[in-house]
């Protein structure tokens, strides 16, 4: 049986902590994109002084958002929300 093995589920080597948990905690979400088109991602948070995460919650979340589209070679998709589209 190996260290690795033996220690799977012995909580006899734990050690209680005080731990404070964030009542902020955020998700981690994957997304598949293209080299170009995170390349596209990056160049545009760079512009407007953001990171990728912030780019593209604002671009999802905030109907405010007034930024020139961005000009891609990959096929558009239409997306609705709450209704057909």
């Amino acid at each position: 049986m190996s260290e690795k093995e033996f220690h799977r589920g012995n909580l006899d080597d734990w050690v209680p902590v005080k731990a404070k948990v964030s009542s902020s905690a955020s998700v981690v979400f994957s997304l598949r994109f293209t080299p170009g088109e995170l390349d596209i991602l990056r160049q545009r948070a760079k512009e407007i002084g953001t990171t990728i995460s912030g780019l593209i919650r604002s671009a999802a979340l905030e109907s405010d958002a007034n930024w020139p589209p961005i000009k891609t070679q990959a096929t558009s998709a239409r997306v609705t929300w709450g209704g057909p589209s």
